[in-house]
């Protein structure tokens, strides 16, 4: 076999071989990683709600599982659907939070390094969760979109 045969073949074979590997990771992160305990309560079915976009942003469940610059956000009338970029998405299904599950928000930090900050309570009374969306537009956005209630100050 000459090397010009074999280089042909082990550049398709690289390239596919990256790419399985890639996919195997994102999946294995989606099902065994804080994305996919929101998935089994939040996790949808249904299209993009009609709301303010924002993409490609960061987003932090609970304390250590970080999404960085790879979540497409909808804050709408529903709630707050994430959808990680087309990368990532292999074993991640959107989710949708309602407002009701909702417990309060904060909005802490200032400019670009300005971060909303949910604390997730779900009306079964199951354990809270916390999630972090990155980016001063976000929070805004929460503010006119969440529902009025006494905690949402």
């Amino acid at each position: 076999m000459s090397n010009t045969l074999l280089l042909s073949l082990l550049i398709p074979l690289m390239f596919i071989a990256v790419t399985l590997f890639w996919l195997s990771v994102v999946w294995m992160i989606g099902q065994f990683g804080a994305w996919n305990q929101f998935a089994q309560r939040y996790g949808t079915e249904r299209g993009k709600p009609t709301g303010n976009d924002f993409r490609w942003k960061s987003v932090r469940f609970g304390w250590l599982s970080n999404y960085s610059n790879s979540v497409d956000i909808t804050i709408s009338f529903e709630g707050i659907y994430l959808r990680p970029i087309s990368f990532f998405r292999i074993g991640h299904k959107p989710l949708l939070i309602p407002w009701d599950d909702v417990a309060g928000f904060e909005v802490v930090g200032a400019g670009i390094f300005s971060n909303t900050q949910l604390n997730i309570q779900p009306l079964d009374g199951s354990k809270p969760k916390h999630l972090t969306l990155y980016g001063k537009a976000i929070g805004e956005s929460i503010r006119r979109n969440a529902p009025l209630r006494d905690e949402f100050v």
